[in-house]
């Protein structure tokens, strides 16, 4: 996936920054889902898809010129705080 990110943005126009910016929140809402066990480094890993997909695209959008992607893609997808794990 990161691949298509990063071909997509570099090759794009801006006509689907809208599809990038989807990847990430989509990516961000799979860590929704709760395990039935807590355990604190393997939460901090659930953050992982989307920060390589983020960053992903931040590498792209430079290589492409296209700073202004950039600043969305950091600015605009929320990070929903998530609720702390059984006992916290």
């Amino acid at each position: 996936m990161l691949h298509l990110l990063a071909n997509g943005i570099f090759h794009d126009d801006g006509i689907h920054d809208h599809v990038w910016k989807r990847a990430v929140e989509r990516l961000d809402r799979l860590r929704d889902t709760m395990p039935n066990r807590y355990n604190e480094h393997l939460e901090k890993l659930r953050h992982l898809p989307a920060l390589l997909a983020t960053w992903t695209i931040g590498v792209a959008a430079i290589l492409s010129h296209r700073e202004e992607l950039l600043a969305r893609a950091l600015y605009r997808p929320g990070w929903a705080a998530q609720a702390a794990g059984p006992g916290r």
